[in-house]
């Protein structure tokens, strides 16, 4: 796992102060997709770096409780074809991945969240140990073997920098962002697969609230008429089949960008105050926002609704042109996008029983972690801030006072609070030149340092670097305190 690495060195080979904090644990797999298809449910989410085991938890409403639903279990499905020519025949192979499914639904509604089981620190360092074996060094590792010898490297590894190894760690935990969320940035995009069940399309609430949604798109499979030709006691009988075509390649939704006016949308009950707002948009000038004054489990009669064309205009195989009606089972995908906050979660965009979505609501506050720890200094004061792999990480409010508790007394840093620009005061060797401040994302104040690492640091000029001045003092005690 990697670690944010803080270090203060008084000469280049000296002993040097430095806590460590590790980075924070990957994200909990989102689900990414959830597709509906009569009585089978498949969700799909991205894979969780070194996981043990899966569990999917199921509610009947979004506020649960959600309980773990053993009847899940993986299935492949199909995402592609490849026709490989083998002894100059063409074959045609078919690539799968693999998604979660459950079937036998019976409930007209589901919500679902995924849960993980982490492998053991141990099963981890154990693959990681493995893979170093079979691998060897990175190619940066190399070049700096070859510097030093071996043996001078694996002594740098053990104490790296001269940073003592056994140093007094203190770590709080506080989920907070003292930067407050744009609100023209953060849209969120919803893609959900059913069947063509009904029209119209309707948009209500389960709660009143207000809601900010763009870019209604619904697009269904096409399907040409396949005519067959049977001979029945010398009688030429016709017999049509639908066969699958395409999928629609244009939005059968009109105005699902809401930039020319409202209609053909249609507001009704509690949702009358529905309205376009030119204030937010995910694309174009306009948005619609939802207003609800009342809530319920279906559209009943407080509703945004759009009834869309239920034909279409395709051909059989005889090249004539014919008119398609949309089967109830006909596959389709709609999606649309939401301005993620307080009230999201109580919007549902509904086809019939088939398309039933609801968003989120808003992000999780970050989870900050305090860290501190004292040493000894001795002669050129440093202090470097690094990550010991790829990655990236946020830090704020670095802090490093004479003595051994944090924060008593004048900090030394300039600008560890990253309030100003890092010129001036911080400087970025290669691997850390993409390092930056945020805007988005603080401790406090409003920006953070959000050190981003394309190699592994290993503290001078390897780094992102302050030289303290005044210097310290040779052998005084310090601790240094970050988020």
């Amino acid at each position: 796992m990697k670690r944010v690495v803080f270090a203060f060195a008084l000469v280049p080979l000296g002993l040097v102060l430095a806590s460590t904090s590790f980075a924070s644990d990957p994200a909990v797999p989102v689900i990414t997709s959830l597709s509906a298809t009569g009585a089978t449910r498949n969700l799909r989410f991205d894979q969780y770096p070194g996981a043990q085991a899966y569990t999917i938890f199921s509610a009947t409403n979004p506020a649960g409780p959600y309980l773990p639903n053993t009847n899940f279990f993986q299935a492949p499905y199909i995402t592609s074809y490849t026709t490989n020519i083998i002894t100059n025949t063409p074959t045609l192979v078919t690539n799968f991945a693999y998604e979660w499914r459950l079937t036998n639904v019976t409930a007209s509604a589901g919500f679902y969240r995924v849960g993980i089981t982490p492998l053991s620190s141990n099963a981890v360092l154990a693959g990681h140990v493995l893979n170093r074996l079979a691998y060897g060094p990175t190619p940066d590792e190399l070049e700096r073997v070859n510097a030093i010898g071996p043996q001078a490297y694996i002594n740098e590894q053990l104490a790296f920098d001269g940073i003592a190894d056994t140093l007094d760690n203190n770590y709080v935990i506080q989920t907070t962002n003292s930067v407050p969320a744009d609100a023209t940035t953060n849209w969120t995009q919803i893609n959900i697969t059913g069947t063509m069940a009904a029209s119209p399309l309707y948009l209500f609430t389960t709660a009143p609230g207000e809601i900010y949604v763009d870019d209604l798109d619904l697009r269904p499979s096409f399907y040409y008429q396949q005519i067959v030709t049977n001979v029945v006691n010398g009688t030429n009988v016709y017999v049509t089949n639908r066969v699958f075509s395409s999928v629609s390649t244009s939005n059968i939704l009109a105005n699902g960008a809401f930039e020319t006016g409202l209609s053909p949308w249609l507001t009704a009950g509690g949702a009358s105050g529905t309205f376009l707002d030119n204030t937010k948009a995910h694309s174009g000038t306009n948005s619609l926002h939802v207003v609800s004054t009342t809530g319920a489990s279906s559209s009943g009669s407080s509703y945004v609704r759009q009834t869309f064309p239920t034909t279409y205009g395709t051909s059989n195989s005889w090249g004539m042109t014919v008119t398609n009606t949309y089967n109830t089972s006909d596959a389709a995908t709609l999606s649309y996008w939401y301005l993620p906050g307080a009230d999201s979660s109580k919007l549902r965009v509904q086809l019939g029983s088939s398309i039933n979505s609801s968003p989120g609501g808003l992000p999780p506050t970050p989870t900050w972690v305090y860290a501190t720890a004292t040493g000894t200094a001795n002669a050129n004061s440093r202090i470097y801030i690094y990550l010991s792999g790829v990655g990236d990480a946020y830090v704020d409010d670095v802090k490093l006072v004479a003595g051994s508790v944090p924060e008593v007394g004048a900090n030394l840093v300039a600008n560890g609070n990253f309030e100003s620009a890092l010129a001036g005061t911080w400087t970025s060797s290669a691997d850390f030149a993409n390092s930056a401040l945020s805007l988005t994302t603080a401790h406090s104040g409003g920006s953070s340092l959000h050190l981003v690492a394309t190699s592994a640091g290993s503290g001078n000029n390897d780094s992102v670097q302050q030289t303290l001045s005044p210097a310290l003092t040779n052998g005084g005690t310090y601790t240094v305190s970050y988020w």
